[in-house]
């Protein structure tokens, strides 16, 4: 094993500084500063098997999406944002009769943990949590500037779960 490298005490505050860093930091309309360390994204409809997003199920995809983001994240509340959805009516596939209607979210979901200080209700306590999710067309630029302003609107204060570390 090498020995350790001799470096300065500002080169390791300036490496401490780095690591701490947040992957996202928002400041929302009510001026409070939201971080997030980690993010999970994924492909929409990844799991999607078989099939098309049928609109009647659509609700029911929505409803999944706080159950499996704790399972991620921990046992914070999540808020998902009203995601764009595209509506369209196309002939019911092989031989059923009629039309059916189809929606479609963004092509990326993405879910985050957010933390900010101070903490919203009690005030021994560290900080304050809250998982978010939403939708976007790219998975080039997250958040994308339509889902920085959504995000800046999210009411913290009602929404999110004081903690301590």
């Amino acid at each position: 094993m090498d020995a350790p490298k001799l470096v300065s005490n500002e080169e390791v505050h300036c490496r401490v500084e780095t690591i701490s860093k947040p992957l996202l930091s928002l400041d929302l309309v009510t001026r409070r500063n939201i971080r997030a360390k980690h993010f999970h994204v994924a492909m929409t409809y990844s799991g999607l098997l078989a099939g098309w997003p049928v609109a009647e199920f659509l609700q029911g995809d929505l409803d999944v999406l706080p159950q499996r983001y704790r399972a991620i994240f921990g046992e914070f509340p999540v808020h998902v944002l009203s995601p764009n959805i595209e509506r369209i009516e196309t002939k019911s596939p092989m031989s059923m009769p009629g039309t059916m209607q189809l929606a479609f979210l963004p092509k990326v979901e993405i879910a985050a943990f957010f933390f900010s200080y101070p903490p919203v209700k009690n005030q021994e306590m560290h900080f304050s949590g809250l998982i978010v999710v939403w939708h976007q067309d790219s998975w080039e630029q997250i958040p994308t500037e339509e889902s920085k302003r959504k995000l800046a609107e999210i009411n913290w204060d009602s929404l999110a779960r004081d903690f301590e570390i």
